[in-house]
């Protein structure tokens, strides 16, 4: 049975990492609110983690990551696979 504390804390955090999710640049907007919506519950509790520790980053740098222009730390190197196989 689900408790519907957790149920509701569900809904707050969707609202949070989805709202963090929006970016100052359309093209990442256009990328990661779709990735949350359809993906980010899927997540392990660590790469959600993850996922919210590189909505930090500067918009160029993400974007950088997500087109491959930048070397990717190693830890977020299979998070930000993911974030570009549900591009297409």
């Amino acid at each position: 049975m689900v408790n519907s504390n957790d149920e509701g804390s569900n809904q707050i955090e969707a609202k949070r990492v989805a709202w963090r999710s929006r970016r100052g640049l359309l093209e990442l907007d256009l990328i990661l609110v779709p990735f949350t919506q359809t993906h980010y519950f899927s997540l392990s509790e660590n790469q959600q983690v993850l996922y919210k520790k590189i909505l930090e980053l500067d918009d160029m740098v993400l974007l950088d990551w997500i087109h491959n222009r930048a070397s990717i730390p190693a830890e977020a190197e299979s998070l930000i696979q993911l974030i570009r196989r549900s591009m297409t």
